[in-house]
């Protein structure tokens, strides 16, 4: 739980402008703990390594090509029809729906629409990815409603990052 909250810390304050290379994201992760942002406890739990992974991605690059429409820790409120968690589930009247609260992780603009972007730092093998992207997906399709609601925009990419394995699925 801690590597998972520490990471989208440090992830939602990175310099996009910058390589996002292991260097640079030392120093921007330093310059938070110089501010007091991080503890050098907390620091020590984010895989830095993994991170740059992705910045060197194709995914990666295109977020950071995509800086100036980037927004991170998004929150959102949604009413949900309650058969989409509840398959028969009975609305008591025509307005019901369950609220659903959440924060998207990242999201950002194209040509094409938004992408919605969900880090993951669960401890899997590569093996364990698409069991845990097929896990996520209702998640995404959640994220990915709300962003639409949000913004009036279609959205063109559901991506779940995993930065343990080093994977970026699209769902």
């Amino acid at each position: 739980c801690e590597r998972g909250t520490w990471t989208h810390a440090f992830l939602q304050h990175v310099d996009l402008s910058g390589p996002c290379d292991e260097p640079d994201l030392r120093r921007q992760l330093d310059a938070l703990i110089a501010a007091g942002r991080l503890t050098r406890d907390e620091a020590a739990i984010i895989d830095l390594e993994s991170i740059a992974w992705f910045f060197a991605q194709p995914a990666g690059r295109a977020l950071r090509q995509a800086r100036q429409t980037v927004m991170r820790e998004t929150p959102f409120v949604l009413g949900v029809d309650p058969a989409r968690y509840q398959p028969g589930a009975l609305r008591q009247s025509p307005g019901d729906v369950l609220v659903t609260r959440g924060m998207i992780d990242c999201l950002y603009r194209t040509d094409a629409g938004l992408v919605v972007l969900d880090w993951k730092t669960d401890l899997l093998t590569p093996d364990d990815v698409a069991d845990r992207a097929a896990f996520y997906r209702p998640q995404l399709d959640i994220y990915a409603a709300a962003a639409s609601a949000l913004f009036d925009l279609p959205v063109a990419t559901r991506r779940l990052v995993f930065l343990t394995p080093r994977r970026v699925v699209d769902v």
